[in-house]
């Protein structure tokens, strides 16, 4: 049951994170009367865009050593 409920939750994520950098770069106003949402936001992309780099590097390096192992 998990399995087919994490599928589209994944892709929602992964979705949500695009829309939301395009947002976040693109608004100039919420820098100015929004700091702390804007604050907030930027922190909760930050953490997205590194769990994402270090997911597909482990995924490299899990790849390279079953090869190699091979």
């Amino acid at each position: 049951m998990f399995i087919y409920i994490s599928k589209p939750g994944s892709v929602f994520n992964l979705a949500w994170m695009i829309v939301g950098s395009v947002w976040e770069f693109e608004s100039d106003d919420c820098y100015d009367e929004f700091y702390n949402d804007w604050a907030l936001t930027l922190a909760i992309l930050i953490t997205m865009y590194t769990s994402v780099g270090l997911v597909c590097c482990l995924l490299c390096c899990c790849i390279c050593v079953g090869l190699m192992s091979s």
